[in-house]
């Protein structure tokens, strides 16, 4: 089964718990998983928001077993990365 991880790239639990709720129509067969990056700013308000997430966002990346990675971000942070 496909394992799907959609990473909020600020500290928000709100915003992650907005995030899990969006996409919970679209559970199905793969599995779907929200994570806060917990490293990140309270937002992605500023330029030094966007880049201080960028590492952190590669170590969590390296480091998942998901078979998609979706940085859940309108500025999409580090995805040249």
């Amino acid at each position: 089964m496909a394992r799907i991880l959609i990473v909020n790239p600020n500290s928000s639990q709100a915003c992650s718990a907005g995030i899990d709720a969006a996409i919970a129509p679209f559970r199905g067969p793969a599995e779907i998983a929200v994570a806060t990056l917990a490293e990140g700013p309270p937002g992605i308000y500023s330029w030094a928001d966007w880049h201080a997430v960028v590492a952190p966002l590669c170590r969590l990346a390296a480091a998942s077993d998901a078979d998609v990675f979706v940085v859940a971000c309108a500025s999409d942070p580090g995805i040249e990365a």
